[in-house]
C-alpha cells in the first residue's frame, strides 16, 4: 500500500512470549527504529513499564500479567506471598496505569 513494504511479524506483534520469555516492542524507539526486546524477570518488566518501553492501557495491562507469571515462576516456593509482592512491584511501575 502507498509503495510502503510492512513485515507483518512487526506490525501484529508487539508484544508475545516465546521460548519462556516476554517479547516486546519498544515503543521508546518509534518510530525512526523497530526493535523488540526480550524480557526474562520480573524486574525488567517493570522497568519495560516504567520507562515506556510499553505504552497504552491494554498493553501495559498484558505485559503486568506477563510479569506477575514471571513473579510467580520467580517464587514458586512462596506462591501466595510471589503473588502479593508481584502485584505491589508491578503496580509500582506506573501507578496510574497498571
Amino acid at each position: 500500500m502507498f509503495g510502503m513494504s510492512f513485515k507483518t511479524s512487526y506490525l501484529l506483534k508487539p508484544i508475545r512470549w516465546r521460548n519462556d520469555s516476554l517479547v516486546l516492542l519498544d515503543q521508546t524507539l518509534l518510530p525512526t527504529q523497530t526493535k523488540h526486546i526480550e524480557l526474562n524477570g520480573v524486574e525488567q518488566v517493570w522497568e519495560a513499564i516504567r520507562v515506556l518501553r510499553v505504552r497504552g492501557a491494554p498493553a501495559i495491562g498484558v505485559a503486568a500479567a506477563f510479569g506477575m507469571y514471571l513473579a510467580l515462576r520467580e517464587s514458586s516456593k512462596k506462591l501466595k506471598d510471589g503473588k502479593k509482592t508481584g502485584e505491589l512491584f508491578l503496580a509500582a511501575a506506573r501507578k496510574h496505569a497498571a
